[in-house]
This record gives C-alpha cells, sequence and structure tokens, in this order.
C-alpha cells in the first residue's frame, strides 16, 4: 500500500520552511555565484562553456568519440589498460568550462548544484546498471 500524501497543514509547513531557507540563504547560480530566484539554475555565459558527453563513446570509461565506430566501443586508453571497473559516465566534459563548478561542488561547500548536476548525470549513466524489473 503506498504511503499517505502529506496533509496541507505539512505541505503550508515545509513550502513556510523553504521560503524561510531561501530568506536566509538564497538560491544562487551554479557557475557565478549570482542570485536566482530557484536553485539549479545556470547563467548562459556559465552553460555555454559546458561541453556535455554525447555518443558515440567508449562503451568502458564514458570518453567521448570523435566519430561513430562499429562494434563493440573502447577508447585506445580502456584498451591499453584496463580500468578496475565495467562502465563510468560523466555528464559534461571535465574542461576550463566545468572545472570551477565541479570543483567548488565537491571541497567549496556549494552544494546548490547537487539537483543540477542529479540531473544532468541521470541520463549520462543510465545504461550503466541493470535495469530492475
Amino acid at each position: 500500500m503506498p504511503p499517505a500524501p502529506p496533509s496541507p497543514l505539512v505541505l503550508r509547513t515545509r513550502r513556510l520552511a523553504l521560503t524561510a531557507l531561501d530568506l536566509a540563504l538564497p538560491p544562487r547560480r551554479i557557475g557565478c555565484g549570482e542570485r536566482v530566484d530557484r536553485t539549479g539554475l545556470a547563467c548562459a555565459a556559465c552553460w555555454s562553456k559546458l561541453t556535455f558527453i554525447a555518443p558515440p563513446l567508449c562503451d568502458c570509461c564514458g570518453a567521448p568519440f570523435d566519430f561513430a565506430v562499429e562494434g563493440v566501443r573502447r577508447c585506445a586508453a580502456c584498451y591499453a589498460a584496463p580500468p578496475a571497473f565495467d562502465r563510468a559516465r560523466a555528464a559534461v566534459i571535465y574542461d576550463e568550462g566545468s572545472r570551477g563548478l565541479i570543483l567548488c561542488f565537491k571541497h567549496g561547500d556549494r552544494l546548490h548544484g547537487a539537483p543540477a548536476f542529479g540531473a544532468w548525470t541521470a541520463p549520462a549513466g543510465r545504461n550503466c546498471w541493470p535495469m530492475p524489473i
């Protein structure tokens, strides 16, 4: 049996708590830190610097290829020194455009980017593990 939906009082209390939190710690853009009306947003300048990874890519490490490859697709690095994992994926290329976002998230307590990073990473990692039945 699914859980009961929250009561109207719980919903109003949650909304009030989130509003108070936004007043105390306003949402910020994930790249430049400017204030925004909701969390997980990036400005056009920061967004344009990101390079999202899309197929074709290495079946093992997820590194993008410059052109389509037939059959089993592994990059030269994975053939030369097979990694200790079966598959890995990333949402964006780690370069000048993404480095600041990632380092601030990992080491700078700028966790307001977590919802956006999760949304970006979910499609990238969708085929990395068997889906539940």
